[in-house]
């Protein structure tokens, strides 16, 4: 009878193959329907892998994709929908964001910044992880933008990475990494339509203003919506209706300061009609 001897060379092969099996077999898969027609969550470069379903402590497994980059990257909405959860204030999983898109799937968003720039303090509260527009309920359209990546909760000890997942319909989790790899990359977040009963006086510019409200116009009952844009704007001051009707606007101060305006309001005659207040921002005079 003959016999082989099984050399050592051949044993590592012999078992790396069983190993190799072994791992191709319990990588999880994804349904060609569940690959979803997105755009890609996060503005600009990342690293990811397949680490769906990687073991975790306490005996869990990884239900989500971890998408790496760096703090304060910009996150965006993958689909239309609307926001169905915002975390806050911040639980021990840090803060997050669940976005119900139109397509019946659910786009979770976890592990979002909670530092002040620069920072790694733990205090940069939901205005350094959200969007200001992220609340619950509020529509939300593909490619707006969400919030920025960081490291928040569970994640304080990892590097800052976007903890991805997506929900069917049926709440079951599924793999997403074949809906990142295949995902549309954009530049920059797209400029989202005005909320119902959202006044964008200034378009797309996002220096902010200054609000002030008060009876100007006797024409009209209640109080009138009075904003100056914020710096880096003109001295621009625009005046609402109480409904959100544009009545007026002028420029207290020459149209090429970029200082931006405040704003304020007060009856200084005495009339019993207020008179608008203005102030020029950083760069103008007294």
């Amino acid at each position: 009878m003959k016999t082989k001897t099984i050399t050592n060379i051949e044993l590592y092969f012999a078992c790396l193959g069983l190993i190799l099996g072994i791992f191709i077999f319990y990588i999880p898969t994804v349904n060609a329907s569940d690959i979803r027609d997105m755009i890609f969550p996060v503005i600009g470069e990342t690293l990811f892998s397949n680490d769906f379903g990687a073991p975790r402590s306490g005996g869990r497994t990884h239900e989500g994709i971890d998408v790496f980059g760096n703090k304060m990257q910009r996150l965006i909405c993958p689909v239309d929908g609307y926001v169905n959860y915002v975390a806050y204030p911040e639980p021990y999983y840090g803060y997050g964001a669940f976005i119900q898109g139109d397509d019946g799937y659910e786009y979770w968003f976890l592990h979002m910044n909670n530092d002040n720039p620069g920072t790694d303090d733990g205090l940069g509260g939901g205005i350094n992880a959200y969007a200001i527009d992220v609340y619950n309920g509020n529509p939300v359209t593909q490619g707006q933008l969400i919030g920025y990546i960081g490291d928040s909760g569970n994640a304080e000890n990892t590097s800052p990475h976007l903890h991805f997942e997506i929900h069917r319909p049926d709440e079951n989790i599924i793999n997403p990494y074949e809906s990142l790899l295949s995902a549309q990359k954009i530049a920059g977040p797209i400029f989202h339509p005005p909320l119902p009963d959202e006044i964008l006086p200034y378009t797309k510019f996002e220096g902010g203003a200054s609000v002030a409200r008060g009876n100007v116009d006797s024409r009209y009952s209640g109080q009138e919506i009075i904003i100056g844009a914020g710096a880096g704007g003109g001295p621009h001051v625009k005046i609402y209706s109480a409904n959100g009707l544009r009545l007026s606007d002028f420029f207290p101060y020459p149209t090429g300061f970029r200082g931006g305006v405040d704003v304020a309001t007060g009856d200084v005659d005495g009339n019993g009609i207020d008179e608008i207040i203005t102030g020029a921002g950083p760069g103008g005079g007294p």
